[in-house]
């Protein structure tokens, strides 16, 4: 992914504990030996584009993106997915200081050092990246 700040989020990725066991069904890839982790994003409102509904809720479209990289600059797409955004009022109005939710688990192998996030707001065309250390 190209490093761009159209949208500004956060991210945090941490190993689960405990790792699921040897023989749980692996999460994005199955390259072994895996460490499984929590990926959490908080988006923020203000650089996507919600439409206003009847019934007065705030409805957007993202496409979240995570690519795990190691140390020697191999990287592989590991995992996507559309999140349909469907705020209430009173919901807005707390994602509007602390941002939109979003949480993921993938399974990454143990040479992953770097893992990059994407947000694509299908509403305004635009995108943000972020690359986190993972360890």
């Amino acid at each position: 992914m190209h490093a761009s700040k159209e949208i500004g989020f956060s991210v945090k990725a941490l190993p689960v504990n405990p790792q699921p066991t040897c023989d749980a069904q692996p999460v994005g890839l199955d390259d072994r030996p895996l460490t499984r982790y929590s990926v959490d994003l908080l988006v923020q409102t203000k650089d996507v584009k919600l439409a206003r509904t009847s019934d007065s809720n705030y409805e957007g479209q993202l496409r979240i993106d995570l690519v795990a990289w190691d140390r020697y600059g191999d990287g592989h797409k590991k995992f996507w997915k559309e999140l349909g955004i469907d705020l209430r009022p009173e919901s807005y109005a707390a994602a509007e200081s602390a941002g939109i939710p979003a949480h993921f688990e993938i399974d990454l192998p143990e040479s992953a050092v770097f893992l990059e996030a994407g947000v694509y707001d299908w509403n305004a065309g635009k995108v943000g990246t972020v690359e986190v250390s993972l360890r």
